[in-house]
């Protein structure tokens, strides 16, 4: 009986069988071919797992797994062991990518650098590093140019600051080192001038004169004229000057104002004429007479608070002025039985 299986078995791979020899042939070759393959593709997962190009071992094990063919158990113990270490690095990937997004460049960089020492040869890796350095040489020149402009405007404090954090992405960079040491030897060369000096420098830093009157007064009072030096001289000359067109614009303004019978605009105007001014200086003395004269008007209508406080205003410029300490006098005297009366 075995003879005969074994002669009919012979006579089908002799290809002399029920007229289709050619297919069952195929068959077989097609089977033996794909277990060669299989193999052959096993052998080519513990090269490259063993050389540590783990993506592409892993890619093969997930292809034949696919096509329902498995390795030897020692294979399979290797595709685990590149496995492991591709989740692993892309675990400090995923990490890497959420802090780029937030602007977590520096932890950006740690994650992807502890991907790499799990796995040296993850070219995903070293492209997306490659992109975060890029970035964070972006970053640095950034800061440079904000630390040059905060010293341009006198802010040296500001501009270490930002230097440090140019460093901190940067470590070694010799340039920044040296730029970080000449801004704090200037950041110490500052703190130690006296509180005046710093004032002026400041006040001198100024691209516009903005509150002339505050200017002025520092410039006079918190620096005496030799230590204002010539630029500090120019300024006040400048702040003086201006201080003066505003001045004289104001009681323009404020008189056609009067004239045109808009009294509460007119008394606006002489308000800020009145702080612009000081005593015994540009057109002084016209000032107070108007504002005299306007607050009688405001009296006369019963507007008392308003006549109170162009009369103190002007009594400012002019304190020996008898007649506005009288008015001053009786307009406090209304206003007190009118709280007097309101009550």
């Amino acid at each position: 009986m075995i003879a005969v299986v074994g002669l009919f078995i012979s006579y089908i791979t002799s290809g002399c069988a029920f007229n289709f020899p050619g297919r069952i042939r195929k068959t077989l070759d097609t089977l033996v071919g794909a277990g060669a393959e299989s193999k052959s593709q096993c052998v080519r997962i513990v090269k490259f797992s063993q050389a540590g190009e783990h993506k592409t071992a892993v890619d093969i094990a997930d292809e034949l797994s696919k096509a329902g063919y498995r390795c030897s158990e020692k294979v399979v113990e290797r595709i685990h062991f590149s496995r492991s270490k591709l989740n692993a690095a892309d675990a400090y990937v995923l990490k890497s990518n959420n802090c780029k997004k937030v602007g977590k460049l520096l932890s950006a960089r740690t994650n992807l650098r502890k991907a790499l020492e799990i796995y040296p040869k993850y070219y995903w890796a070293q492209n997306l590093l490659k992109k975060v350095e890029l970035s964070i040489i972006a970053e640095i020149k950034g800061f440079k140019t904000e630390a040059r402009n905060l010293e341009l405007k006198g802010d040296l404090e500001g501009a270490l600051s930002v230097i440090e954090k140019a460093r901190a992405l940067s470590p070694g960079d010799r340039p920044l080192e040296l730029e970080a040491a000449r801004l704090h030897v200037a950041v110490e060369k500052y703190s130690q001038e006296d509180k005046g000096q710093r004032k002026l420098k400041k006040i001198l830093s100024y691209k516009d004169i903005g509150n002339c009157e505050k200017t002025k007064t520092l410039l006079e009072e918190e620096a005496a004229a030799k230590r204002r030096g010539k630029e500090g001289e120019e300024r006040l000359n400048t702040v003086r000057n201006y201080r003066r067109s505003l001045i004289r614009k104001g009681l323009v303004m404020a008189r056609e104002a009067e004239q045109k019978g808009n009294l509460d605009a007119a008394a606006g105007h002489t308000m800020n004429v009145l702080k612009l001014s000081s005593a015994g200086e540009f057109l002084s003395s016209d000032t107070v007479e108007f504002a005299r004269l306007l607050g009688m008007k405001f009296f006369s209508a019963g507007n008392f608070s308003k006549a109170r406080d162009l009369w103190e205003g002007a009594l400012r410029l002019s304190p020996g002025n008898s007649k506005l300490r009288k008015y001053l006098t009786e307009v406090e005297e209304c206003l007190d039985n009118l709280k007097k009366i309101r009550k």
